[in-house]
């Protein structure tokens, strides 16, 4: 009874002394000490499952001991046999004679061995799984060990599952909140900072923290080409480092990005798709790295020197940084886009500017007429150019063309277009010999798709004459005092397509008599678009003219704004509009 009861708190007072402590070592050390006092045995030892430490020829991989005598030697490979044996029978084995055992186990001793006479075995059993297995030899107050010793050391046994198993658990929850804390952190760092090679490197200082590694690399697929270039690399030889960029599809790397799927890899020597960038390397693990489009665009790659280094954690938590990685990318990629769109629009703001410059500031004032021009780009600069010439007290220049295209490609042909135009109008050449000078100028500079329609012409004050010539623009709209509408046709190429002689260019005249309305304007005026109606067209343009010919030449030139607009509703403006109104007096 005394004995009973001197055991029953034996074991609670080892229960409270595993359960004391959290240090895994620590445990384990204290397992087998107790094991060794309550059986009364010479030594004892603690077989070990772990998963992160998988043997090819082992499932009990981890060993502790415990013995009175430290000069003694017991046979570990008798004692790992019978626990290989007992862990795989899931039952205790009692053997108090060497030959109870014997049948159990392949090789024995050495000589300078203790042998091990009597020796009890039981698994540690836990939710439902086997955690190893723990192990009393050599009874010292008696030759066996009895049923009751079996017993104490099964309830022993539980003890010590319950411990390493609310071990394991305080381990993993606080491995867990580390990888959290560490997560948030690398969050904060990734959020504060835009320059992209500052955050990676963080972000595989922080990795080091909660994943072990020898070696480490974030690597990118250069945009539009098969190429593979290392961004940031910790760990390795940098005379190796060409050997780091590789080909999609090519080492563990490219076949992760190919792929898109992650990978462990145990032993590197037996991946068919390894190459070798670091003698050192054993086990390596990579994890893809995915854009907003899912589309893998890099690959996240951590090596070891210890075989089968890396576990399915430590994929998931490589995962979760590769997104911190992706986000990283995103943000500079965006930053980046940004700094060149700012760019871009001053850039714009500039040329808009310069533009503007090109184009008459205000209406000019022309005896005897009323004259007004607009122009309304459809993107930020136009293609479009309208100018008034003073040549003469008496002699008005008037121009309007149009490039084709629109917004900056335009702008440039047109801007090189104006200085050639207003080049040959000081040299005081006829109007179809300026035109045709100016088409060899552009045939010449420009591809064959560049084009220019252009109205020149020249305006008489005292004659009250208009004398123009016509390279593939839109005809003229003359509306005279009568209530006749005319719309001359004469014509040649437009500027730039054809050289000379094929390009010529005629002149036309038109006398314009008192209450006459010529309107010269674009084709993103009658080309404007409404998908119930069609095009605008010239005969609500004529409407327009009409309707408003006893306003001014501005209230003209606005009247025909406001019905464009109003026409196309809530289309966009697809082309530039400009227009000019001149209305004799």
């Amino acid at each position: 009874m005394n004995k009973t009861i001197d055991s029953f708190e034996y074991l609670i007072e080892a229960a409270k002394l595993l359960n004391s402590t959290f240090d895994f070592h620590k445990l384990l050390a204290q397992a087998v000490q107790l094991t060794s006092q309550a059986l009364h045995c010479e030594a004892s030892c603690l077989f070990l499952y772990d998963s992160k430490r998988t043997r090819l020829d082992k499932e009990l991989n981890r060993f502790f001991s415990w013995k009175r005598n430290a000069r003694s030697h017991y046979p570990k490979a008798i004692c790992q046999q019978l626990a290989d044996y007992v862990m795989k029978q899931q039952a205790p084995l009692v053997a108090n004679h060497p030959d109870e055992y014997r049948a159990h186990i392949t090789y024995g001793h050495e000589p300078k061995q203790r042998s091990i006479h009597s020796i009890i075995s039981v698994p540690l059993k836990r939710r439902h799984s086997t955690l190893g297995v723990i192990q009393a030899m050599n009874r010292l107050e008696s030759e066996h060990f009895s049923p009751g010793d079996l017993t104490i050391l099964q309830v022993i046994a539980d003890l010590i599952a319950i411990a390493i198993d609310n071990t394991r658990l305080y381990r993993k929850l606080k491995r867990e909140s580390k990888q959290k804390n560490i997560l948030f952190e690398l969050g904060k760092k990734v959020s504060s900072s835009l320059d992209l090679s500052v955050v990676l490197d963080s972000i595989l200082d922080s990795l080091r923290e909660a994943v072990d590694y020898d070696a480490a690399g974030i690597y990118l697929v250069q945009p539009g080409t098969q190429n593979i270039k290392h961004y940031i690399i910790k760990g390795f030889d940098p005379s190796a480092e060409a050997k780091l960029d590789l080909k999609i599809g090519d080492g563990v790397i490219g076949w992760a990005i190919k792929t898109g799927r992650a990978s462990i890899v145990p032993d590197v020597s037996l991946n068919v798709h390894y190459v070798k960038t670091r003698r050192q390397t054993r086990a390596e693990l990579v994890v893809p790295i995915y854009n907003g489009q899912a589309v893998a665009i890099g690959a996240f790659n951590v090596e070891s020197d210890r075989l089968d280094a890396y576990q399915e954690s430590d994929l998931k938590l490589l995962q979760a940084f590769s997104t911190q990685v992706a986000v990283s990318i995103e943000m500079a990629t965006l930053h980046k886009e940004l700094l060149e769109k700012k760019h871009l629009e001053e850039e714009l703001s500039i040329a808009r500017r310069i533009q503007a410059s090109f184009l008459p500031q205000q209406d000019p004032t022309i005896p005897g007429f009323d004259v007004s021009g607009m122009n309304i780009p459809s993107e930020e600069v136009s293609g479009d150019y309208y100018d008034f010439v003073k040549i003469t007290e008496r002699d008005w220049g008037i121009i309007v063309s149009d490039v084709a295209g629109k917004g900056i490609p335009a702008s440039l042909i047109m801007a090189s277009f104006r200085a050639a135009l207003l080049a040959q109008i000081e040299n005081n050449y006829s109007i179809g010999l300026i035109l045709e000078k100016v088409n060899n100028m552009l045939y010449k500079s420009t591809e064959g798709s560049k084009f220019v329609t252009s109205i020149y012409g020249v305006l008489d004050s005292e004659q009250r004459v208009l004398t123009y010539a016509n390279a593939g623009h839109n005809y003229p709209l003359l509306l005279h005092q009568d209530g006749r509408c005319e719309t001359p046709s004469f014509g040649g190429f437009p500027l730039g397509l054809f050289s000379s002689p094929q390009a010529e260019y005629t002149e036309s005249r038109l006398q314009l008599q008192s209450g006459d309305i010529l309107v010269l304007y674009t084709d993103g005026v009658v080309e404007t678009y409404c998908p119930r109606l069609g095009e605008f067209g010239l005969g609500k343009l004529k409407a327009v003219v009409e309707k408003n010919r006893r306003l001014t030449a501005v209230a003209i030139r606005e009247a025909i704004y406001a019905a464009v607009k109003e026409f196309r509703k809530e289309e966009p403006q697809r082309d530039d509009i400009t227009i000019v109104v001149i209305k004799a007096l």
